[in-house]
């Protein structure tokens, strides 16, 4: 099923959006978002060539390429990278400085004051996590920091390294970040993203508003894509398959050996645990007889103070008894008799 909006990062997709006169404004909105970074704002941008092509074959991994400059004459290469090489940043500067040598007046004098070159690289791969996802380089003298070359540099974007949502995005650089990672994902403008420009590059990018030979064009350039993304995670595997055959015979030693010291500890800790369920029962049968103590005490104090209940109701009984006595003129030896009768009852 094909996706609402296009896939800006394939050729025909990057073209649309960022090559053609009648868009320049979405692309001096880009240039201006990452060079801001720079301190350099551009008002205006004249197109030089829609690809810059490098001179060796290994150069044509690098599918998206823009050349252009703005109302200053500064000159401003931009380009997608879509896999690693070995000698990338050496290749950008290599490029960059063939950008300085076209601004060489030929047969006449020049001074070498060549105009601002920057060029902007926008890595569509992961890249080392030291990295940040906007990375600014310069010619600084080593121990002062200070720039050789004030206007000369390159900017280095990670894109597959910017993961925010759109609730997330703050600046105008983290929106564009977000639509270069997400457009073809989309099913609509996000709210974030409902201004001026961006909602003209939803329509430009609507995959419906094409026409059918820009559709199939797309389509081609989309397979390109994807067939580029197939190979490099094929050789990745490859190369992968190489290091793990030689390392997995190590790799299994290491493991017994952890299962081995498992396995211990795992023994270790169950006879821990049945030492400690033996002392946990031997403190429960302590507690059920301390319980059983604590329950025949309780019923022996129980019978004692009923026992002493009754010794007190018999003792006013017979206080009552004398009183009753003395009160009938009965003599002190009348009572006693009656008292010793009483007694030899109780026992």
């Amino acid at each position: 099923m094909t996706s609402t909006y296009i896939n800006i990062l394939t050729d025909f997709g990057f073209k649309r959006i960022f090559a053609d006169e009648k868009n320049k404004d979405l692309l001096i909105d880009f240039l201006n978002a990452v060079m801001e970074f720079q301190g350099i704002e551009i008002k205006d941008i004249s197109y030089k060539n829609t690809e810059f092509v490098g001179e060796y074959e290994e150069d044509k991994k690098v599918i998206l390429d823009l050349y252009c400059t703005n109302e200053k004459g500064e000159h401003f290469l931009i380009e997608v990278q879509r896999a690693e090489q070995e000698f990338f940043k050496k290749r950008l500067l290599f490029y960059a400085s063939r950008l300085i040598q076209e601004q060489g007046i030929k047969g006449k004098k020049w001074d070498y004051n060549f105009k601002g070159v920057y060029s902007i690289a926008i890595l569509d791969f992961d890249m080392p996590k030291n990295q940040e996802i906007l990375n600014s380089f310069r010619i600084l003298n080593e121990k002062t920091h200070e720039p050789f070359i004030d206007d000369f540099g390159f900017v280095i974007i990670n894109l597959t390294q910017f993961n925010k949502q759109e609730y997330e995005l703050t600046s105008n650089f983290e929106k564009w970040l977000y639509v270069l990672r997400n457009l073809d994902k989309l099913k609509d403008i996000p709210l974030k993203l409902q201004q001026h420009l961006f909602v003209k590059l939803f329509n430009l990018a609507e995959y419906s508003a094409l026409s059918k030979k820009e559709q199939k064009a797309y389509m081609e350039s989309l397979k390109k894509y994807n067939d580029f993304e197939n190979v490099l995670e094929f050789a990745q595997k490859k190369g992968y398959n190489k290091g793990y055959n030689e390392a997995t015979l190590e790799f299994q030693q290491v493991i017994s050996d952890i299962e081995m010291l498992l396995s211990e500890e795992r023994k270790r800790a169950e006879e821990e645990k049945k030492r400690a369920e033996e002392k946990e029962k031997l403190l429960n049968e302590e507690k059920k007889r301390a319980e059983e103590e604590k329950k025949r005490a309780e019923e022996k104090e129980k019978l004692l103070n009923e026992e002493k209940k009754r010794a007190e109701q018999e003792k006013q009984r017979l206080i009552k008894s004398i009183q009753k006595m003395r009160a009938m003129g009965a003599s002190d030896k009348e009572i006693e008799e009656i008292l010793e009768i009483k007694l030899k009852e109780y026992e």
